[in-house]
């Protein structure tokens, strides 16, 4: 429900205030499965230009980095985060195709909002180990969900 309301509504992926020039798009977010194959983390996106941002996070147990490629130059539409992951510092890593949106409704500001995105990832590092403690069989080069939800907040320079 959360991305077709994302995806499909044009009144929330177009930005309210109208600005000369780049704004300020720069995002912080704090959730599940963000900042790496990781149960709480934070990423931070810095948006350098109005359709591309670098993201790049960490979490209690691993680290990501990757591109954000957006549908539109706002805050609120969907976008497309194309990353790697590391979950357990170098036990468990993975390339991650994922689709995801920014719902607002927190405050006037268009500040603070819930953050969705869900997609694929490809397995390039598995260690015996890792297997091991989760009683798991993952293979290098198998596919997997990616996904990752959490509270996002714009940063104002």
């Amino acid at each position: 429900m959360f991305f077709i309301i994302t995806f499909c509504n044009p009144i929330i992926s177009q930005e309210k205030s109208k600005t000369n020039g780049l704004q300020n798009l720069n995002l912080l977010e704090i959730g599940y499965q963000l900042g790496g194959k990781t149960y709480l983390g934070a990423e931070y996106e810095y948006r350098f230009s109005k359709y591309i941002g670098l993201n790049l996070g960490a979490g209690i147990l691993g680290y990501t980095a990757g591109f954000k490629f957006h549908t539109c130059p706002c805050r609120t539409g969907p976008f497309l985060n194309i990353s790697f992951k590391d979950g357990y510092f170098g036990k468990f890593s993975t390339i991650n195709a994922e689709l995801g949106g920014v719902l607002v409704f927190f405050d006037k500001e268009e500040k603070l909002g819930l953050l969705g995105q869900v997609g694929f990832g490809q397995i390039l590092y598995v260690s015996s180990g890792y297997n091991d403690k989760f009683s798991k069989s993952y293979n290098k080069n198998d596919m997997i969900m990616a996904f990752g939800v959490g509270l996002s907040y714009y940063i104002n320079k």
